[in-house]
């Protein structure tokens, strides 16, 4: 489980490298929430990964992941704390909110 948790925080600090390891397979935006459905490239414990973006904001709401097994664990981020850094988190240019998929 601790290797998830590690999936965790490189979700919430490096989405490029979330990327990497898993396929966007549907995107859906309502104003300024995007909510993304991530496949994983490899099989493993983790199933699917659900993220919800607030872009106007530039943080992740929360996050879904489900398990093999049917197991779920959910995150929820609120009232991000950014007196530092206001663009802390911003989409990969790889990344195109298209219509749902």
């Amino acid at each position: 489980k601790g290797k998830n948790l590690k999936e965790i925080v490189n979700i919430v600090l490096d989405f490029d490298s979330l990327l990497k390891r898993y396929n966007v397979t549907s995107s859906d935006r309502d104003k300024n929430i995007v909510s993304l459905r991530l496949a994983p490239k490899e099989t493993g414990e983790i199933t699917q990964v659900q993220l919800t973006l607030d872009v106007d904001k530039n943080f992740i709401r929360k996050i879904v992941l489900d398990f093999e097994g049917g197991n779920q664990s959910s995150f929820v981020f609120s009232t991000p704390n950014r007196q530092e850094k206001k663009d802390a988190f911003s989409l990969s240019s790889k990344v195109k909110i298209l219509d749902p998929v």
